[in-house]
């Protein structure tokens, strides 16, 4: 008697898969997004900062911060160098991955989430 055993992975079952996985990671990004975003505009709050100007040079899939300047009223000040926390959502996992960082650096991946977001 002969078996047939199917060899080929089935597509889409894998597209399901990774559909899923999309999904649950798109979730997670979008639910820690408003809290790193609270965590630091309260440390710069707390360092007196009112604006933000970040300079952003590119199009497309390509580009980069030139600049960050911060202001206190309408006088530029020097940028707090403390850190805060941030939580960052990872592939396939249902916890984020916290990290401390500099406020300079949680500017710079805030900014660049605000950039890549495609949500309303």
């Amino acid at each position: 008697m002969t078996e047939t055993v199917e060899t080929t992975p089935n597509a889409d079952s894998a597209n399901s898969n990774f559909e899923a996985k999309r999904a649950a990671f798109n979730r997670l990004d979008a639910e820690l997004q408003p809290r790193n975003k609270a965590v630091l505009f309260d440390a710069l709050a707390a360092a007196s900062v009112t604006h933000v100007i970040v300079s952003f040079d590119g199009s497309g899939d390509s580009g980069q911060i030139e600049n960050i300047e911060v202001k206190a009223g309408e006088e530029t000040a020097a940028l707090p160098t403390h850190d805060v926390e941030l939580a960052r959502a990872e592939w396939g996992k249902s916890e984020p991955q916290r990290a401390t960082v500099n406020i300079r650096d949680a500017l710079e991946q805030l900014a660049y989430d605000f950039l890549t977001t495609r949500r309303q």
